[in-house]
């Protein structure tokens, strides 16, 4: 925590309590919900409203202020909708807390949150300067490394780490952890309220939670092939990125450790982790995090239990987050929304649609539109294209392609891409993604009944995951690399294995002992590496860390000059990303996260401040790395420039280390 930590701590838990308590007065007001699923509802719901609020007022007012009034506009909305419902008497009413689900929410969200303060995976180079840009209220976001330069990314979990940044004077990366760990035990939290509703069972609500964060792929399964069957699968598939770091080869890497950065004290097995199917564990850590699945289930649970018509407003709030938290997940939806309209005006053969459908489909078009202008990736995308109607051109990090793929193929994320009519990478693609894949035709069912029955956003659920399939007969281009085809394609397995969990419980229910033992050890196998993942990062609880690049020397750097920096000014770093992290500042050095541009190298090998100040920058944040890289001569000469005034310099444990920070806006 960055100074002033009592303040910092009251004043973030005040934001807190405006938001969970508007939201739980809107949970209470517009929907029907049983008494022990109101409380965790209404904190999720007022989280993502308060965020969502906050990312719409943030580029017309200065950030403290656009946080603060998206939780006072989230208490706000609570209270005209309770008042208007119960009457200003039912202000006094208090929320029913069940002492074991809190207790469990509780135990959640320090374990989380304790897991990531000791890990820095899951490319922290790229997440923790979007959220200080965030923290600083840098929306529209454009590229920490290149200001000039769009950045349309599915940030809303990390304007939420933005948020825990500001309001409670944290370190950048530990707001990222706060908000990774409390959606992600949120999440859990509500998988378990969706269990016990469908199943009417605690257990099994209990089971739906575990099988959540757990569940993913079982490449373990490689282990026990014949050698022989092994080593033609292993000639078969061509290792890519991290898998590639790990091994030379697939048969190699399943007895060594996953070669990724910030992993903590002890490496990940590499045969328990997945590049297709990952258990939520691992998961959480990534940019996007688990906010996305959070408001899925908020959706689940709200959809069906409407009060009033507000509660369409609401539901509509949550199709348009959803789209800064997994554009892809948004859209697929709507078009699921759309395609059943179509589908149903069709089977009824009358021109007056029905009531429920056609409310859905109005949210769906309505957040739609919204979604098109509040940010994130689908706003980028919309913005390039009417630009280039218009004959405009304007710089953006993000740039995709799709097109036609036959034979249709698998994209992993550690395998490399998978023939489908290849046999060995067919089996090596069916071992990754795991049993799951044996529930599909059940989750299909559900959905046909679903819409039998009415239950729309069920329907439009399974309609829009299964769209996945199709995106196997699809090839991807663009600066996120083929790999990001994989949050497509593995839709239909996610929404198997992590939402319709208790259907599957219950449909297992009605067969004999076999097909229930059965079920219960293809469940075990799903969760086994989720298993030995926890296990592994639990181990890193005792050794927190900064992130991979990040030290306690730049930790005090940015306790004392975190957002003290002129406004928009530039910093040159001899670690681009670090000026981003520790001031909250731009720095003009990066063409992407891995190239750095041809100009800022060539003032990094100048070591002289009047390039760097003439380039535009007007601080310049030096460390020991950089340093060894100059010549004596070029030492000599920053040590006696005048013009450079020496801030503050950082030494500590080791006194060889240091950081400086130097003013460099008189250097000409």
């Amino acid at each position: 925590m960055m100074g002033d930590g009592l303040a910092g701590l009251f004043l973030g838990a005040l934001w807190v309590i405006l938001w969970a308590t508007g939201g739980w007065w809107l949970v209470s007001s517009a929907f029907f919900l049983r008494k022990n699923e109101e409380l965790l509802v209404g904190i999720g719901l007022g989280l993502v409203c308060e965020a969502w609020l906050a990312n719409l007022l943030a580029p017309w007012l200065p950030a403290l202020c656009a946080f603060w009034l998206g939780a006072a506009l989230t208490f706000g909305a609570g209270l005209f909708c309770r008042v208007r419902q119960g009457g200003w008497q039912s202000l006094l009413l208090r929320p029913e807390i069940h002492g074991g689900q809190l207790a469990a929410f509780v135990f959640l969200l320090y374990l989380w949150i304790m897991i990531g303060r000791g890990m820095a995976i899951s490319d922290d180079f790229q997440n923790l300067p979007i959220a200080a840009m965030l923290a600083m209220g840098k929306i529209p976001l454009h590229f920490p490394l290149d200001p000039a330069v769009s950045y349309p990314y599915h940030y809303f979990n990390l304007l939420i780490g933005g948020q825990f940044t500001r309001l409670f004077n944290l370190f950048v990366w530990s707001g990222v952890d706060a908000a990774r760990g409390l959606t992600f035990a949120l999440a859990i939290m509500l998988a378990g309220l969706w269990g016990q509703r469908l199943t009417r069972n605690s257990l099994l609500g209990f089971f739906s939670a575990v099988v959540f964060a757990l569940a993913g792929g079982t490449r373990w399964i490689f282990l026990l092939l014949p050698k022989g069957l092994l080593t033609a699968i292993s000639g078969h598939v061509l290792l890519i990125g991290s898998g590639l770091a790990s091994a030379p080869d697939l048969m190699d890497g399943l007895t060594q450790g996953w070669a990724t950065a910030g992993e903590g004290p002890y490496p990940f097995p590499f045969a328990y982790v997945n590049g297709f199917n990952p258990s939520m564990v691992i998961n959480y850590h990534a940019g996007g995090g688990a906010i996305g699945l959070m408001i899925v289930w908020l959706l689940l649970l709200l959809f069906n239990r409407r009060r009033s018509n507000w509660a369409w407003g609401i539901l509509g709030v949550l199709l348009a987050a959803l789209a800064l938290a997994s554009e892809v997940n948004m859209a697929l939806l709507c078009a699921g929304i759309g395609l059943l309209f179509v589908i149903d005006q069709l089977r009824r053969r009358s021109l007056k649609p029905g009531p429920e459908i056609t409310g859905w489909l109005l949210t769906a078009v309505g957040a739609g539109l919204v979604s098109l202008v509040q940010g994130g990736v689908l706003s980028g995308t919309f913005y390039g294209w009417v630009e280039r109607l218009a004959g405009k051109s304007a710089a953006s990090y993000h740039s995709f392609q799709f097109s036609l793929q036959f034979p249709p193929a698998l994209i992993t994320g550690h395998l490399g891409k998978l023939s489908l009519v290849d046999p060995y990478q067919t089996l090596a693609a069916a071992i990754e993604i795991g049993p799951l894949l044996l529930t599909l035709p059940l989750i299909a069912w559900w959905g046909i009944r679903a819409f039998q029955l009415r239950r729309w956003f069920e329907a439009a659920l399974v309609l829009s995951s299964f769209c996945g399939i199709l995106f196997l007969f699809t090839g991807f281009s663009g600066e996120a690399g083929p790999t990001a085809l994989i949050r497509i394609q593995n839709l239909p397995v996610i929404l198997a294995g992590q939402v319709f969990f208790p259907l599957l419980c219950l449909g297992v229910a009605r067969f004999s002992n076999f097909w229930k033992y059965l079920f219960a050890g293809l469940t075990v196998s799903v969760c086994l590496g989720g298993v030995v993942l926890l296990g592994t990062q639990m181990l890193s609880i005792p050794y927190p860390v900064a992130s991979f690049y990040i030290n306690n020397l730049d930790a005090m750097a940015s306790a004392d000059y975190w957002d003290r920096l002129p406004s928009e000014t530039l910093v040159y770093a001899s670690s681009p990303t670090k000026a981003s992290i520790l001031f909250g500042r731009y720095t003009d050095s990066g063409l992407d996260y891995f190239t750095s541009k041809p100009e800022w190298e060539a003032l990094g090998r100048s070591a002289d401040p009047a390039l760097w100040r003439a380039a535009g920058f007007s601080y310049a944040y030096l460390d020991r790395a950089y340093w060894d890289t100059l010549s004596v001569e070029q030492q000599e000469k920053l040590s006696h420039t005048t013009c450079m005034a020496l801030l503050k310099e950082y030494r500590q444990d080791n006194p060889v280390d240091f950081r400086r920070l130097y003013d460099i806006r008189t250097c000409q």
